[in-house]
């Protein structure tokens, strides 16, 4: 709660006071500082939230990542005025909600990492199931189909989809052999090549093309 019963205001205040007694033995130095208590912990209330205060910011966090995670992927990665970073960026402005929300701010890198990490699983999932789609079809006519279209209906129950850009995934015969590949985060058709030397395959690179098969081989 935001308020110390007065009993435990009152040990607080005598625990501090005796810690500091021990450390200088100064009888007047003791005198001196007896305020401290008295002033520190009421400000440190005020700026360092309450559990209830906190309890509620991390919960109404988590339901904006769970408005969010309901969007497609693209939409995610091109959403300009996202409430969620809207709202980390007014706390890191100011000192107070900084200090008062930090543990709030700390998490959220690594739950927006999380839901990201849910869609980029479930695309990529998808797209294994059209390589397997495009095996079978090879395997019955000898040869690979000349766009993902063709693998519908009979392989596949709809177009596969780019879930970096909302259009169609990327496909195109290369030496003979399919190439399946997203627009990135970027939204853009780089060609089929994997620029991005930093990210590990089949990570989402956030530059350039997001290769789905063959896989990349790391150099």
């Amino acid at each position: 709660s935001m308020m110390l019963t007065p009993c435990r205001y009152w040990t607080f205040n005598r625990t501090v006071l005796i810690i500091l007694n021990q450390l200088n033995q100064d009888e007047e130095t003791t005198k001196t500082i007896k305020w401290a208590p008295k002033v520190v912990l009421p400000a440190a209330y005020f700026v360092v939230g309450s559990r209830k205060d906190v309890s509620t910011q991390v919960e109404r966090m988590f339901a904006l990542y769970e408005q969010r995670n309901a969007l497609p992927l693209w939409e995610i990665l091109h959403t300009q005025d996202d409430e969620v970073e809207k709202q980390l960026i007014q706390w890191k402005l100011s000192l107070r909600d900084k200090l008062r929300y930090g543990m709030v701010i700390g998490q959220m890198p690594a739950l927006n990492n999380a839901c990201q990490l849910a869609k980029v699983t479930e695309a990529f999932n998808e797209a294994t199931g059209v390589v397997l789609a495009l095996e079978v079809y090879h395997r019955q006519s000898g040869q690979y189909p000349a766009a993902l279209t063709d693998l519908v209906p009979h392989y596949l129950p709809q177009a596969p989809v780019d879930h970096c850009a909302g259009l169609p995934l990327l496909y195109k015969l290369k030496d003979g052999k399919p190439l399946l590949y997203g627009r990135g985060k970027e939204g853009v058709d780089h060609g089929g090549v994997w620029t991005y030397k930093t990210t590990y395959w089949p990570n989402l690179p956030n530059k350039g093309d997001w290769i789905l098969y063959p896989p990349v081989e790391e150099k």
